[in-house]
């Protein structure tokens, strides 16, 4: 009885293992692109906040970022940080407007937001200032 179930086990194991019938390279994938032979990133000529503005207003420690139409490529990520922590995500619509929500602090006086169009660099960085300036 104590065989059966090793030998059951085992079987068992290798059928997991091998994804019923798939092979390795079926179960993971294509291998990823090699960054040294990749083909480099066009730059971006227009940084984030180009034709656009950003408004931020901030309640309860959580600031709101609101870029208008404009502010961004068209469908580009844009990223909300504190020096090199990400607090904030999102894809901008395709009008170059995007909404994110961070997290801050009462010590937090201004913030960096970036964007990155598909196939581009990343683009200048700006200053979202938290605090009003009067």
């Amino acid at each position: 009885m104590r065989n059966l179930k090793i030998c059951l086990t085992g079987v068992i194991a290798v059928w997991a293992l091998t994804g019923c019938g798939t092979t390795i390279k079926e179960a993971l994938g294509d291998a990823p692109p090699n960054p040294d032979s990749a083909p480099s990133l066009e730059v971006t000529n227009r940084p984030i906040n180009a034709y656009g503005w950003i408004n931020v207003s901030v309640t309860d420690n959580v600031a709101l970022i609101v870029g208008e139409p404009g502010s961004v490529e068209n469908n580009s990520w844009v990223g909300i940080y504190r020096n090199e922590e990400i607090l904030g995500e999102t894809a901008a619509a395709k009008d170059g407007s995007f909404r994110v929500t961070a997290s801050v602090t009462d010590e937090d006086e201004a913030l960096a937001a970036r964007a990155q169009a598909p196939q581009k660099s990343l683009s200048a960085p700006v200053s979202v200032s938290l605090k009003p300036l009067f």
